[in-house]
């Protein structure tokens, strides 16, 4: 298991940077491979602008309400990231 998502974030890697590089695109949505979008972001820092939806938490009932605005930041701890 651990082999096949080595491959995955390795596919995902290269093609990301294809991306990037060859066709300019100027969006890519990651919901996983943090350390995917952590790697991007040391070597594609100016080119790519590193957002995330923002979201607010309600400790008491441990609700999140994701809102309709982009932060500059991807979130790296789990601590930070909404289950």
């Amino acid at each position: 298991m651990l082999l096949n998502s080595l491959l995955e974030v390795a596919i995902a890697h290269a093609v990301s940077e294809y991306l990037i590089n060859t066709k300019g695109c100027l969006t890519l949505f990651v919901t996983h491979y943090q350390n995917l979008a952590q790697a991007l972001m040391k070597c594609m820092e100016e080119k790519v602008y590193f957002a995330r939806a923002d979201f607010v938490t309600e400790e008491a009932s441990d609700q999140i309400t994701f809102l309709y605005r982009m932060v500059r930041n991807i979130i790296l701890s789990t601590e930070e990231r909404p289950v």
